[in-house]
């Protein structure tokens, strides 16, 4: 398929375009699946922890509620921390987890695990869900819009609810740090990261499916720590130093009983297109 294309990006020989067909950035020429099986032979897309899982589970249960019987599903699975959250209820937790090592860690833990890529998977032998979460899993996807019709069609019961976090790329802040700072484009990674979305963007696709976005919020915008002179792209040192401020400043706001407030900050970023990650949650209407 040929991508028509409003803008185009280029950083280190790498090209992303502002895609008219597919409706977000992405990788262009795009990779071919033999190139991708061919890079995860030696390399295995990392998920990205997820500071807000007690944040993730209140809005779960507000939406869903906490009652037992409930069946959880998460495409990514890792370590199984997002599903840990879930322990104290009497839901089934199932995770999808390609990275075979993690088997034996999510299964510690009282998660079923399939150990498969989601495109490899009988979608009919999972049954439906009232809640479906993935987390940096989007940005990694040849065809994002095909995982999200697959559980829209196939996983999710109707008024059932899907959580989604991608990274926040090409954001306003981001873009400031490569005017004052002369940098290129840190946030494109080819060819792991194909897909590049923003609030708008993402918000588009999940309607394009089918589903009703029910709010939308930011995590921390790490990028002010640049704009305020601590340089973390490519320091590690300093990356992990500014990570640990991020948590203080959290979870000295959740210890002073204002985490409400935190959250409403965190949802007005949204607003503004600000924030290292997005995290959408949408539900699946009646038809």
């Amino acid at each position: 398929m040929e991508h028509r294309f409003k803008e185009k990006y280029s950083s280190n020989g790498v090209n992303v375009i502002e895609c008219l067909d597919c409706g977000f950035k992405h990788l262009y020429p795009l990779p071919t699946q033999e190139q991708l099986n061919e890079f995860y032979k030696d390399h295995f897309a990392e998920s990205t922890p997820s500071p807000n899982l007690n944040d993730k589970k209140e809005s779960i249960i507000g939406y869903v509620g906490n009652s037992s019987g409930k069946r959880i599903l998460d495409i990514g699975a890792w370590d199984g921390d997002f599903l840990d959250q879930f322990k104290d209820l009497s839901w089934e937790r199932i995770g999808i987890e390609p990275g075979k090592k993690k088997k034996g860690i999510l299964e510690s833990k009282g998660i079923h695990v399939y150990t498969e890529l989601f495109d490899k998977i009988d979608l009919s032998t999972l049954g439906e869900f009232d809640v479906i979460n993935l987390s940096f899993v989007l940005e990694h996807a040849l065809v994002p819009q095909n995982i999200l019709q697959g559980v829209f069609e196939k996983l999710l019961k109707p008024e059932s609810i899907i959580c989604i976090e991608v990274p926040n790329d090409f954001n306003p802040l981001q873009m400031a740090i490569i005017k004052n700072k002369n940098i290129p484009m840190y946030w494109i990674c080819s060819p792991d990261h194909i897909n590049y979305f923003d609030f708008s963007s993402l918000e588009k696709l999940l309607k394009k499916v089918g589903f009703e976005v029910l709010h939308k919020e930011a995590s921390f915008p790490m990028e002010l720590f640049v704009l305020m002179g601590q340089n973390y792209i490519g320091n590690d040192e300093i990356g992990k130093n500014i990570h640990k401020k991020r948590c203080d400043f959290e979870k000295n706001l959740e210890n002073a009983g204002l985490n409400n407030l935190k959250r409403e900050l965190y949802r007005n970023l949204a607003t503004l297109s600000i924030g290292r990650s997005i995290v959408m949650f949408a539900r699946k209407p009646w038809d």
